[in-house]
């Protein structure tokens, strides 16, 4: 006499039994994208660098500046990329090359009838009273409005000079974009003023989207690294519609970074952009500082790789300082590992 319901309930006991005991499949090794790249200072590239002798470290990242290597229109002193790349081929590393426009113009571009961008007494005036902090750095500030289309011909005509010598290289591991912010971010400090120069969000959009394209046409081959952030805090409203064109239009090929990892976290609006866009393209943190830079302001650096993980980048810039830093090497190591990129 056949018992349906008896035998149904005993293959369903054995099969959830078996399910049960099944092992678990094992976690599938994280792929590595990118890994750890040692930040060096501005203009700086070291003749050795031992800390590239580590496995764990996948490269260098150069900052360098435009005055530096086109000190006249047209003549171009490549001599730092070339050491980096040669600093590369020697420890078998990657190289993620960052030439910045902004505040490090040459004074040529200038006497091009380019606009510059300078603090008025008023402001200093007003910055010391409320922000005396703030001194040194509005001294130091002199840059082309971004959107100036005589500042545009000269910087794009530069990026396109580097990619006809670069766009070939084996060794580059991505190329920054810059010349829409005063440095290597996106970032246009309120203090100046930008309305006395013809400022709206449609103008810089414009000026970005041309930025982007130029180093995408330059460099067709590597990928090109966007350093995001909101460019006139509480002003502009710029970030979103560049994120997007370069998502839409550049799939894959605009990496998407932010420069401010530290233990205490990041602005979330600047976060919450990496993390939804790590489903579709590459993303990656630079260091706020290191052990020679706003060490205190960093934190607990395990704490900072952790956050990093956990928002799904492929790659970190850390600080050439932290990487010598032998009470360091442990949270380095796990970061490598969780990047997919430890040997």
């Amino acid at each position: 006499m056949y018992y349906p319901k008896r035998i149904l309930a005993s293959a369903l006991a054995v099969i959830m039994l078996a399910l049960v005991a099944a092992p678990e499949a094992p976690a599938q090794p994280r792929r590595c994208r990118g890994g750890i790249f040692s930040l060096y200072g501005n203009s700086q590239v070291p003749a050795e660098a031992p800390e590239l002798a580590s496995p764990d470290v996948a490269g260098i990242s150069v900052r360098l500046h435009w005055k530096v290597m086109e000190p006249r229109p047209g003549a171009y002193d490549w001599s730092l990329i070339d050491l980096a790349l040669d600093l590369a081929r020697r420890h078998r590393k990657k190289v993620m090359i960052r030439v910045t426009a902004g505040m490090y113009s040459p004074d040529w571009v200038y006497q091009r009838g380019a606009q510059m961008v300078t603090p008025t007494a008023a402001l200093r005036e007003k910055v010391m009273r409320r922000r005396p902090a703030l001194r040194a750095q509005l001294d130091q500030v002199k840059a082309p409005v971004p959107w100036d289309t005589v500042y545009l011909q000269h910087w794009l005509a530069f990026v396109r000079a580097m990619g006809a010598r670069y766009q070939n290289h084996p060794l580059i591991y991505s190329v920054q974009m810059t010349g829409g912010g005063l440095t290597g971010e996106m970032v246009l400090r309120p203090e100046l003023e930008w309305h006395r120069y013809g400022y709206s969000d449609a103008g810089l959009i414009a000026a970005w989207k041309q930025i982007i394209d130029t180093y995408q046409q330059a460099f067709p081959r590597h990928p090109t690294n966007l350093d995001i952030m909101e460019p006139i805090r509480g002003i502009s409203k710029v970030l979103d519609p560049v994120v997007a064109y370069c998502l839409e239009r550049y799939p894959g090929k605009v990496y998407l970074q932010q420069n401010g990892l530290s233990a205490s976290g990041l602005e979330p609006r600047l976060q919450n952009i990496i993390r939804r866009a790590a489903a579709r393209t590459i993303v990656g943190y630079q260091m706020l500082g290191g052990r020679d830079w706003q060490d205190h302001k960093v934190g607990d650096r395990g704490r900072a790789f952790d956050i990093a993980l956990a928002d799904g980048v492929s790659y970190v810039e850390v600080y050439r300082s932290d990487l010598m830093d032998p009470t360091l090497r442990a949270a380095v190591h796990r970061l490598a590992v969780g990047l997919g990129c430890a040997p």
